[in-house]
C-alpha cells in the first residue's frame, strides 16, 4: 500500500510539474504565421542574420514554429513616419502579428543639441510626446482593424547612460507604452530595461577585469549608444521571445543556438560592401543556408588586393570560428597593376590556409566593365580570372564565375543593366551573383529556380531592386514655400520619405484631381527651364513586386518612368498638405 501510494504521489508531482511548464509557456505565435517588424534603422539592421529580427526567427523555429517575416525598418524613422508608411509598408502584406519598436529618433532627433555618431538633429525634427501617443495609437489601431495583432516595445537606449537626458525622457513614453499596452491588451517586451541591465552587467565585467576598449570589443552592448552590437541584438532578440510567450528555459535554449551558428566569411571589395544589403546577393545566398533548422550567420571584410584578402582572412581566423568563406575578387589588382605571378601566389596561398583549417573556400570571378569592351582594363581582369579557374580546377576548389554568368546575358539583352555604375549591382546583378555562388556551393538550378519566386515577391518593404531618381521640376516661390510647410508639419520630415506618399497614390489611385490642383497652386510654367528648379536625387529600395507596379501604373497612363516621377512628386506635396495623409481624423 504504501508503494502504491509513493507511485501516485510521484504521478502528481510529475503532472504538476508537466502542467506548470505548460502553464509557464504559453507561445502566442503559431506556425505558419506572418510577422512584420516595424521600426527605424535598429530594425532595419535586425534584418540581417545574427541580428534581432533574424535571431527571433530561429528562436520560434527552435520551437517548431516557422514564420514569413516582412521587414519593414527604415532608417530615420519616427512613429509619424512609419504611422505614413504603414499600409503600403506593413498592412498591405497582410501580416498576422506587427512588432512595433518605435520612439529612439522621435526623442533623439526632437533634441537638435545632441550629436550621436555624426547624427545631430536639425531643429523641427523628433516627435514631442504628445504626437508620440497619437501616433503609436493610430498605429496599433489600424493594425488592430486589419486583422493584426500588435507587440509592443519599451525604448532601447540613446547612450549607454539611464541618466543621460533622453534616457530620462524615454521614461514619460515607456510609461504611456505600458498604459497603452494595459488598455488594448498587447504583449509588450521590456527592452529598456533588459537592454540596461545588459549594459550595467557588462560595464561591471570590463571593470572587474581591467579590459581596454579593444579587449572589451566582444562585451560592447551598442556601437554609438544606439545601435546594437551582437550582445545588444541578443538582448532584444531575448525579450521579444519572451513578449512572445517563450519560457526562460526555451529563450536560453536559443541562445546556446545562437552561439553554435555557422559562420560564412565574405572577402570582397565594393561589391560585397554593396551585397550586404538586406536583400541584396549576400542575403540571398543566406536564405538558401538557412533554409534548414541550423542557421548561418556572416561576416563581411572589404579589401582590394589579394594580398589584404589573404591578410584579412588570417586576422579573422584568429577570432571567429568559420565555416565557408566565399572571395569575390576585386579588380584592385588589375588597377595597382599587380604582377600576375604575385596575385596567384597570394590566392593560391588563401585557399591553402582555408583548407588547412577546414574552412570551404568558394572564388567568385571578377566581373569585366561591361562598359569598356575589348579594354586593356578587360583583358587584364580575363586573365586574372584564368588565373582564379586554373587554380579552382587544380585545387578542387568550387568557383563561381560570375564574369561568364554576366557575358550570357548580355550576348542575349546588350540593353540588360546588371550595375548602376559598371561596378556596384542592381537587384538583377545581386539575383545573378547568389545564383553564380550558390551553384558553386552545390545548389542545383532547378532548386535555385524555385528560389526566383521567393525572391521576387519577398514580402518586404526594404528588400529588392534600388532605382536612382531624379527629379526635376519648376516651382514658383509658393511651391518652395510648400516644400518648407511640409518639413515644419512633418516633425523634419525628408523629402525621400513623403516622395514615397505620391507613388504609392499614383499605383493605387487616380491622381488627376491632385495634379491639377498641385499646378494651379505651385506650378509657373512661364519660368525657363532649369531656373528656380528644385532637383533632387533620391535613392530608393524597391521590393520587385513594387518595381512592377510602378512600370504598369506608368505603361497605363502612357507616359515615361521621368514623367511617373515627376507626377508622383506633385501628388506627394499636395497630399501632405491638403489631405490627411496620417489618418488620424478617420474612425
Amino acid at each position: 500500500m504504501r508503494k502504491l501510494t509513493v507511485i501516485f504521489t510521484a504521478l502528481i508531482v510529475i503532472t504538476g510539474f508537466c502542467f506548470a511548464q505548460g502553464s509557464a509557456e504559453e507561445i502566442i505565435i503559431k506556425d505558419g504565421e506572418r510577422i512584420a517588424f516595424l521600426g527605424d534603422s535598429i530594425t532595419n539592421a535586425g534584418a540581417s542574420y545574427g541580428a534581432y529580427c533574424r535571431l527571433v526567427i530561429q528562436g520560434l523555429k527552435s520551437k517548431g514554429i516557422t514564420v514569413d517575416p516582412v521587414f519593414a525598418g527604415v532608417s530615420g524613422d519616427t512613429s509619424m513616419t512609419m504611422l505614413l508608411r504603414l499600409d503600403r509598408a506593413v498592412l498591405d502584406h497582410k501580416p498576422d502579428w506587427v512588432f512595433l519598436s518605435a520612439g529612439v529618433n522621435d526623442i533623439w532627433h526632437h533634441d537638435p543639441t545632441v550629436k550621436i555618431s555624426v547624427f545631430q538633429a536639425k531643429p523641427g525634427m523628433g516627435v514631442g510626446l504628445e504626437d508620440y501617443k497619437k501616433y503609436v495609437t493610430r498605429i496599433v489601431e489600424r493594425c488592430q482593424a486589419a486583422g493584426a495583432n500588435v507587440i509592443l516595445s519599451t525604448i532601447t537606449p540613446i547612450k549607454e547612460d539611464p541618466d543621460f537626458k533622453l534616457n530620462r525622457q524615454a521614461v514619460e513614453y515607456n510609461k504611456f507604452l505600458y498604459k497603452l499596452a494595459k488598455e488594448k491588451n498587447l504583449p509588450i517586451a521590456k527592452l529598456h530595461e533588459a537592454m540596461f541591465a545588459k549594459i550595467a552587467e557588462a560595464k561591471k565585467e570590463i571593470l572587474a577585469k581591467k579590459l581596454t576598449r579593444k579587449q572589451s570589443g566582444h562585451l560592447r552592448v551598442t556601437s554609438d549608444g544606439v545601435h546594437p552590437l551582437k550582445p545588444g541584438h541578443y538582448t532584444m532578440a531575448k525579450g521579444i521571445l519572451k513578449a512572445m510567450g517563450l519560457s526562460d528555459a526555451s529563450v536560453s535554449a536559443a541562445e546556446k543556438q545562437w552561439d553554435n551558428s555557422q559562420k560564412l566569411l565574405f572577402l570582397g571589395d565594393r561589391i560585397t560592401a554593396g551585397g550586404g544589403r538586406a536583400g541584396s546577393w549576400q542575403h540571398l545566398i543566406l536564405d538558401r543556408l538557412n533554409a534548414g533548422k541550423e542557421m548561418v550567420i556572416s561576416e563581411s571584410k572589404i579589401a582590394y588586393t589579394a594580398k589584404d584578402f589573404l591578410k584579412n582572412f588570417k586576422d579573422k581566423l584568429a577570432t571567429s570560428n568559420f565555416k565557408y568563406v566565399v572571395v569575390q575578387f576585386s579588380r584592385g589588382d588589375v588597377e595597382e597593376g599587380t604582377p600576375f605571378t604575385e596575385f596567384k601566389k597570394q590566392v593560391t596561398e588563401l585557399v591553402r590556409l582555408a583548407n588547412r583549417e577546414n574552412v570551404k573556400p568558394v572564388m567568385i570571378s571578377i566581373p569585366v566593365a561591361n562598359n569598356l569592351p575589348g579594354s586593356e582594363l578587360n583583358k587584364k581582369i580575363n586573365a586574372c580570372n584564368d588565373i582564379l579557374r586554373q587554380i579552382a580546377k587544380d585545387k578542387q576548389v568550387a568557383f563561381g564565375d560570375v564574369n561568364a554568368a554576366m557575358a550570357e546575358v548580355y550576348k542575349s539583352n546588350p540593353a540588360r543593366k546588371l550595375t548602376f555604375d559598371g561596378l556596384r549591382f542592381n537587384y538583377d546583378g545581386d539575383v545573378l551573383m547568389a545564383k553564380t555562388a550558390l551553384e558553386a556551393f552545390g545548389y542545383s538550378p532547378f532548386l535555385i529556380a524555385k528560389l526566383y519566386k521567393t525572391w521576387d515577391n519577398r514580402p518586404s518593404y526594404t528588400f529588392g531592386a534600388s532605382h536612382r531618381v531624379v527629379v526635376y521640376i519648376n516651382l514658383s516661390e509658393s511651391g518652395f514655400n510648400a516644400i518648407e510647410d511640409v518639413y515644419k508639419k512633418y516633425h523634419g520630415i525628408g523629402v525621400s520619405k513623403f516622395f514615397r506618399v505620391g507613388m504609392h497614390l499614383m499605383v493605387t489611385e487616380g491622381c488627376d484631381k491632385r495634379i491639377a490642383e498641385f499646378d494651379k497652386k505651385w506650378i509657373n510654367p512661364n519660368l525657363p527651364a532649369g531656373k528656380l528648379s528644385y532637383q533632387k536625387g533620391i535613392r530608393f529600395n524597391f521590393s520587385k513586386n513594387e518595381v512592377r507596379a510602378i512600370e504598369a501604373a506608368a505603361k497605363k497612363k502612357n507616359i515615361s518612368l521621368q514623367e511617373f516621377f515627376n507626377r508622383a512628386f506633385k501628388v506627394s506635396l499636395y497630399a501632405m498638405l491638403a489631405e490627411d495623409v496620417l489618418g488620424l481624423q478617420s474612425n
